[in-house]
């Protein structure tokens, strides 16, 4: 049974009849022009070259007179292939081509060139993102923390250590540990953070053996234990030496100092009592040895879980929702500056990484970046918490996110969306494209739009005048296809590329910015397949301005939410304000 839409689109019920080329609706071949092809550079590639040379191919039965790349006169180069130099700029460059046969027809189309700094996906990103905390933000990581470690029983992990003590007068081994919940502070300073982790009415139980003496039983008790420690930005940044193991935060941590208060040991009797008293120190030193070792790897396991891809990669899923498909992307964040006080909170200036964990064939980890600035310094406040992103950090994100291979997606004529609000059938496409007519007499016959993207979007921010979000596109890919849902293959009618600069919105959406609202002022558009038939460079350009709607709506639905870096685990923005600076956005809000 045929289904509908909201807007009432019905499913078609196929087949459809197929028909055939009508030579009439062909244009006359000596009024086009000559057939030009791209050889190199690879169309959307990224190069740190200044000026390129571009090669294209172009064929003609009357013969080529000339050829520009954009605006540059070519050479021929031998064959059909003929070239030009072309300088370049930094960004996106479109280079629009002319090609003029003896009679005078001509031909335009484009390649695009993305030119920067060259930098690899592989390899971090230095210096592109500052996070910034207060001290009411940092008290929303404890609160995190803390939640993580309510759980926690110190014992089994005292237990661990045994013998606690072992020398020629006593033998100890700790048997039981009871404690109130784990509390935590973190507070700005100089190199970093200062953090401290507090658990009050200590009582760990243990056996206590004197040697010649016997056995007896020992309450060891605290009114509370202190532990304290300075995370510091990772030394082997600087020294070249192998990276720390105990890191949080994207910060080094090496060492946590315990102290006591009002701590005592008791055993089970006077007279053991007695014999106890020399050891006394010696036990509390054992005791604070021990828990400073445990209470350091804990620390440093469960801070490292409060702010995730600070110190290790963090990995998430990208649903496709037109293909079903599910793609991995993993992102890290590597701390290079850290500062603050206690009063202000602190500042953290990271790098980033992105990458796909499985590349889709034929995508290259190269990434051409502008080489911004780095972001400049963030003032913690007045809210919670501030991050600034530099657009080249951004788009080594939306790089590594084209890798995977998610940029890409069909809807069909034949299975119309739940949304879909235009009826996408042959009939659509008549009065723009007569071939399509006649390979498909029935109007109700279904189309298939295939999209997807040769490189990768990139993103700019206040590069316009009152526009303070931009997404280039520069290698879009539309196939045309008829289905006749008779069991046999589709139809292909033409294969474009296009580019575009598309204005955009950008809003916090619980932890992640959502990038939506794409709008295209002007769209360029290069047909590099016609399988069926020429066709007329004006119907071709209608045609998409009719389908535009739907090639926004999957790229809408393809470009991926951006995980807020350095956002504690769990927690929203409340009342987000985001703010713009050419190559850099800021969002601030409220945990």
């Amino acid at each position: 049974m045929a289904g509908s839409t909201a807007a009432g689109i019905t499913a078609p019920v196929g087949p459809f009849p197929r028909g055939s080329v009508d030579p009439a609706v062909l244009p006359d071949p000596t009024v086009v022009g000559p057939t030009v092809v791209v050889v190199s550079p690879e169309r959307g590639a990224s190069t740190d070259a200044s000026t390129i040379a571009v090669v294209v191919s172009a064929v003609d039965p009357d013969g080529v007179a000339e050829v520009t790349i954009a605006g540059e006169p070519a050479t021929s180069s031998g064959g059909d292939q003929w070239t030009a130099q072309v300088p370049l700029t930094a960004g996106v460059n479109l280079l629009e081509y002319e090609a003029k046969d003896s009679l005078g027809n001509l031909t335009t189309g484009y390649t695009s060139l993305v030119q920067g700094q060259l930098h690899s996906t592989k390899d971090t990103f230095k210096r592109g993102v500052v996070a910034a905390l207060t001290p009411n933000g940092l008290g929303r990581v404890c609160d995190v923390v803390a939640q993580l470690t309510s759980s926690v029983d110190l014992a089994p992990l005292i237990a661990s250590q045994n013998p606690l003590l072992s020398t020629a007068g006593i033998k100890l081994n700790g048997t039981g540990l009871l404690h109130d919940p784990l509390t935590y502070e973190l507070e700005g300073a100089a190199t970093g953070l200062t953090i401290r982790v507090k658990f009050a009415n200590v009582l760990l139980s243990g056996d206590a053996e004197f040697i010649g003496m016997g056995l007896t039983k020992l309450d060891l008790t605290a009114d509370e234990v202190i532990a304290s420690g300075t995370m510091q930005l990772d030394q082997s940044l600087w020294t070249g030496s192998a990276k720390v193991t105990k890191q949080a935060i994207g910060l080094e941590l090496d060492k946590i100092n315990v102290s006591f208060k009002n701590f005592n040991a008791k055993a089970s009797s006077g007279f053991f009592n007695a014999l106890l008293s020399p050891f006394r120190n010696t036990i509390q030193n054992t005791v604070k040895d021990k828990l400073e070792g445990i209470l350091l790897d804990l620390i440093v396991a469960e801070v490292q879980k409060a702010i995730p891809g600070l110190d290790s990669p963090f990995t998430f899923d990208l649903p496709n929702p037109l293909t079903g498909t599910r793609h991995g992307l993993s992102a890290q964040f590597e701390v290079h500056e850290a500062n603050g006080t206690p009063a202000t909170g602190v500042v953290l200036n990271a790098g980033v990484k992105a990458f796909a964990t499985s590349p889709a064939a034929g995508t290259s980890d190269q990434v051409a970046i502008l080489g911004v600035a780095p972001p400049r310094p963030m003032v913690p406040g007045p809210e919670d918490f501030g991050v600034r992103l530099s657009s080249d950090a951004l788009n080594s994100f939306l790089h590594a996110t084209w890798q995977t291979g998610i940029v890409a997606g069909k809807i069909e004529g034949r299975s119309p969306a739940p949304t879909a609000t235009l009826n996408l059938t042959a009939g659509l496409l008549y009065p723009f494209l007569p071939i399509v007519r006649s390979l498909a007499p029935d109007p109700g016959t279904p189309i298939t739009l295939v999209v997807k993207t040769g490189s990768a979007p990139r993103i700019g921010f206040g590069r316009s005048p009152g526009v303070p979000y931009e997404i280039d596109l520069p290698e879009g890919e539309v196939t045309l296809e008829i289905d006749y849902m008779d069991g046999g293959p589709n139809v292909e009618v033409f294969t474009l590329r296009f580019a575009a600069r598309a204005q955009a919105a950008i809003t916090v959406e619980n932890d992640k910015l959502k990038i939506g609202n794409l709008a295209l002022p002007t769209v360029t558009s290069d047909v590099i397949r016609e399988p069926a038939g020429d066709i007329e460079d004006q119907g071709i350009e209608d045609a998409i301005h009719a389908l535009i709607p739907m090639v926004l709506d999957i790229y809408k639905a393809q470009i991926p939410a951006i995980p807020i870096p350095a956002l504690p685990l769990g927690l929203q923005l409340t009342s987000p304000r985001l703010t713009v600076d050419k190559d850099y956005l800021t969002v601030r809000a409220s945990l």
